[in-house]
């Protein structure tokens, strides 16, 4: 699961309390195409660099990577005033 390969890559800080879940805000709202995300998280861009072509290892590490960071903790960002 995402929630485990989070813990063991980033430490257990960077993983919520529970998993996040995400729905609609309409009853009318067309759904995003869930089956867009990697089928494998340990499967990390760089471990599949010598087997795509740099425009599909792109792509796989913009699905990769968001798919990831979303199921993270919100970011902590310190701003200075």
């Amino acid at each position: 699961s995402a929630g485990a390969f989070i813990e063991e890559k980033y430490g257990e800080a960077y993983v919520p309390a529970t998993p996040r879940l995400y729905k609609s805000r309409s009853k009318n709202a067309q759904e995003a195409h869930e089956a867009i995300r990697p089928t494998d998280v340990r499967l990390e861009p760089a471990r599949l660099a010598k087997k795509l072509d740099p425009k599909a290892l792109k792509l796989y590490d913009l699905i990769w990577s968001t798919s990831v960071a979303c199921q993270m903790t919100d970011a902590k960002i310190k701003t200075l005033s």
